[in-house]
């Protein structure tokens, strides 16, 4: 099973993964969920901060999708 990565439009720090590539169970932002990467193994997944790929793949099962904030992001200070 692949899990699909978006990000939250307005807080770039805020991913949500779910199941399906067109995102229909994402939960609603006042912005919107742009797409960021598709996951195919731990490794993969390690790379953009799902550390449980096991986990993941799981609660995505449960409930349709998986919220989560990235920690250790670089920002622009310019």
């Amino acid at each position: 099973m692949a899990i699909f990565l978006f990000r939250n439009g307005d807080n770039l720090v805020e991913y949500c993964a779910t199941g399906t590539r067109s995102g229909h169970r994402l939960p609603a932002l006042a912005s919107r969920w742009l797409y960021h990467a598709e996951l195919q193994n731990a490794l993969h997944a390690a790379v953009f901060g799902v550390m449980n790929f096991e986990a993941a793949k799981q609660a995505i099962s449960r409930q349709g999708y998986l919220c989560y904030t990235a920690t250790g992001v670089l920002k622009n200070c310019n």
